[in-house]
């Protein structure tokens, strides 16, 4: 399940490792993104959640090529308002 280690895990290189995060702060060990833990976290939940409605959908792709964006100005997923203001129907 994609909710495993969500705080832990780096939104940028993806690496895995508990002391990642200390209390609030998230200080990836491998690449050195930091940022507050629970918005690291939420980005990984943002992630696997895309992932599981959009199997075909490459985060790696970039704007142009991901089949969720269509082409867009900006990337509908990676946007942080994205599911604020329903860019994405999910129906």
């Amino acid at each position: 399940m994609f909710r495993r280690y969500t705080s832990q895990k780096c939104n940028v290189c993806k690496h895995i490792k508990r002391t990642n995060r200390s209390k609030s702060r998230f200080c990836c060990n491998n690449c050195g993104h930091q940022t507050h833990a629970d918005l690291n976290a939420a980005k990984n939940v943002r992630l696997g959640l895309y992932s599981l409605l959009y199997p075909e959908w490459d985060p790696g792709a970039g704007v142009s090529q991901c089949a969720i964006c269509f082409g867009q100005s900006f990337c509908l997923v990676t946007s942080p308002l994205s599911l604020v203001r329903g860019a994405v129907d999910f129906a």
